[in-house]
């Protein structure tokens, strides 16, 4: 563990460091002035300054204290270069950091992980997959700094989880989707708008006139009420011959039942769901007279609609925890930002969106 007073060099001889302590400059201070205000070694505090494990906690706080008070910011161009100097020279190329998935669901969104695993080895940090459902609440915070994690990124809640209780001031965070309403963190979530839009213009280009959309409570609430407002927003532009009611309800009554009855009195001929799993099994639907869409399409579904493209979101949950910790970023965002992806349209072999042969309805 550093401790006050260490000091060693960082640059291995014979290559020129950049202009680190170079004169502030209209006020800035540097890490220089900064370690001298402190009493301490320069590497100490840049250690610091980067929140590395092996200086002490009380060490780290104070250093990032004093520094937020002085306005401190570390130049760009020095620290870009020294990332490459470090990544040539650590043993074995370490991991200079820890990341952590906080992954609700049991599945684990498996193209989730690879994407956001992949880039953050990229990057150079590890990343910890860590199960909610597994853990209380007033553990999680304990569990993330025994592993030294400096961010974390929050896959959709499960109904059932509700807030998570993290002292957030202690690390670089990012939440994917809308179901964690509480605190606001910056996001990365699907252009729900522009996936509906898509589903409705695909099912038109192929012929079916009239186009349904069927969603339960918690599918809406996972959209932040994006589809069925863009459901509307397209129905009004619709001939009248062409509207169709959408069916949304609670999740109890989202059955076979209610689904059928719906189905014979709206007569749609193309019905978007949510995902494959919430496609009841209907003769209506399995036998082509009202062709499924599924607006979260994943590898093997035999159904057309949207791919999210969960490997991009990973990345990019990466990224922006990489950029927030490269900024010294801790806590709550004042003003959280919103990062939208597009999805693409998969229409797979077995699942083709023909038009019907005939006007016939259920």
């Amino acid at each position: 563990m550093i401790e006050p007073g260490h000091a060693s060099s960082a640059v291995p001889a014979g290559i020129a460091a950049p202009l680190a302590d170079a004169a502030p400059g209209e006020g800035r201070i540097t890490v220089r002035q900064l370690a001298t205000l402190l009493g301490l070694g320069k590497t100490t505090v840049a250690e610091a300054l980067r929140e590395n494990p092996r200086v002490s906690p009380s060490l780290r706080e104070l250093v990032l204290r004093k520094a937020r008070e002085l306005g401190y910011q570390p130049n760009p161009i020095a620290s870009a270069f020294l990332k490459q100097i470090r990544a040539r020279t650590a043993p074995g190329s370490r991991a200079k950091g820890n990341l952590a998935l906080i992954l609700p669901w049991s599945d684990g969104h498996l193209d989730l992980c690879r994407g956001a695993i992949r880039r953050a080895d990229e990057l150079g940090y590890s990343a910890d997959k860590i199960s909610n459902e597994e853990l209380r609440s007033d553990q999680i915070t304990r569990i993330l700094l025994a592993r030294g994690v400096l961010g974390v990124a929050i896959t959709p809640l499960s109904a059932t989880i509700g807030r998570l209780q993290l002292d957030w001031s202690r690390f670089a965070s990012v939440a994917m989707g809308y179901s964690l309403a509480r605190p606001q963190l910056h996001r990365v979530v699907h252009n729900h708008l522009e996936g509906i839009r898509t589903a409705v213009r695909m099912c038109r280009r192929k012929g079916r006139r009239r186009i349904g959309l069927a969603l339960r409570e918690e599918s809406e609430g996972r959209s932040n009420g994006l589809w069925s407002g863009g459901f509307h927003t397209i129905q009004r532009r619709l001939p009248s011959a062409d509207r169709v009611a959408p069916f949304l309800v609670s999740d109890a009554d989202y059955t076979k039942e209610n689904i059928r009855r719906w189905l014979r009195d709206e007569k749609p001929d193309a019905v978007i769901f949510h995902h494959a799993r919430l496609v009841p099994d209907l003769p209506e639907l399995a036998h082509g007279r009202v062709v499924p869409v599924v607006l979260d399409r994943l590898p093997g579904d035999p159904f057309a609609g949207i791919d999210q493209q969960y490997e991009r979101t990973g990345a990019m949950l990466i990224d922006l925890l990489s950029l927030q910790i490269l900024h010294g970023q801790r806590g709550l965002p004042q003003r959280p930002v919103i990062t939208m992806l597009d999805g693409v349209w998969m229409e797979p072999d077995a699942a083709k969106l023909a038009p019907p042969s005939s006007p016939s309805r259920p």
